[in-house]
């Protein structure tokens, strides 16, 4: 990635969803949750356009009052619980009649993920000259002191290894995608249908920031920090 590279930023924001119904629309403080991201991305001055695409004319209605664009809604076969955030991308990037040099994802789930990290991402990227970015988070519940069921009703070690029974503090550090920025190399992306490869450059974010709003219970903390005024 160069300085003048150009960039299309894509926000998925179906209007449908199991866990919060209609949370892209649903209101977060003062403002609808979808209206968070585009707000992130635009402060951050990285898009040469930023396009919100959804299946729901409300939410197109609010993202075009944010200054988002959405030129077209997004198909019926790409709006079930079962479409892949990758199909809506490849949709977009078929549809417009443009062609940029990278393309960046942004989940409207993450309304804590500021514009100040977006454009600290692409920075990494010029510096290093990446093709592929992605976010991630410490977890904090380590993967080698899980364990699953056996058919005999007993536990197996998830995750054989000699840290199992270690200290927290000597076991390795491990992260998780957050879901808040994925960016990679347009025809990266074209080619290979994804955007995390074992070469993607890591965005490392903290834990507030990394809030990924899938349950109800994740909106309602997202409300609380709202309301202790960490975010405005």
């Amino acid at each position: 990635m160069t300085v003048n590279s150009s960039v299309l930023g894509i926000i998925p924001a179906r209007g449908g969803s199991k866990g919060v119904p209609r949370k892209n629309a649903r209101e977060l403080g003062a403002r609808p949750l979808v209206a968070w991201t585009i707000e992130a991305a635009i402060s951050s001055g990285c898009f040469d356009k930023i396009i919100v695409s959804t299946d729901c004319e409300n939410i197109a209605e609010i993202a075009k009052s944010y200054g988002a664009e959405v030129p077209f809604l997004r198909p019926d076969y790409l709006s079930s619980d079962d479409a892949k955030t990758t199909d809506a991308v490849s949709h977009v990037l078929e549809a417009i009649n443009q062609r940029f040099d990278f393309v960046a994802v942004l989940q409207p789930t993450s309304p804590f993920r500021s514009g100040e990290q977006i454009s600290q991402a692409f920075e990494i990227m010029r510096k290093m000259g990446s093709k592929s970015l992605v976010s991630l988070c410490e977890v904090k519940k380590s993967p080698y002191l899980m364990y699953t069921l056996n058919q005999s009703g007993g536990l197996d070690t998830f995750i054989e290894s000699e840290y199992q029974f270690s200290r927290r503090q000597e076991q390795p550090k491990v992260f998780c995608l957050n879901g808040a920025i994925y960016i990679a190399e347009t025809e990266l992306f074209l080619k290979e249908g994804q955007l995390v490869y074992s070469y993607s450059t890591p965005f490392i974010m903290d834990e507030v920031s990394s809030i990924d709003i899938d349950e109800e219970i994740d909106f309602k903390l997202a409300e609380c920090i709202v309301e202790q005024k960490k975010y405005i």
